[in-house]
């Protein structure tokens, strides 16, 4: 989308004056946001609604490991007991069948 407006505004599509690591990034942002895009349609067709619901929910699991990971924040024994509550908590809503065979459940 941003190309067809670059040559419409005759600028080009990244910013100016910019290190070519600044233009890969947004270009590997760009490229991340067309896969996350496809994967939610793509669970969305395959899934309940629910079971997704539920898996989105996951995101501050991930955000908590790349927060330690890539921006060095504190993480200690209280994060750890979130995430253990909140995975524990979305495995009992969602019921994995190879955790909760189909013939107990019924």
């Amino acid at each position: 989308m941003s190309i067809p407006w670059s040559v419409v505004v005759d600028k080009g599509p990244f910013p100016p004056n910019e290190p070519r690591k600044v233009n890969g990034l947004i270009i590997f942002r760009g490229i991340s946001t067309c896969l996350t895009t496809m994967s939610v349609v793509f669970a969305l067709q395959n899934m309940p609604i629910g079971t997704y619901s539920m898996v989105l929910a996951t995101r501050p699991i991930f955000s908590l490991i790349l927060a330690k990971v890539f921006l060095s924040e504190p993480f200690g024994i209280p994060e750890i007991f979130a995430m253990i509550l909140l995975f524990s908590g979305i495995i009992f809503v969602v019921k994995p069948p190879f955790l909760f065979p189909q013939d107990l459940l019924e």
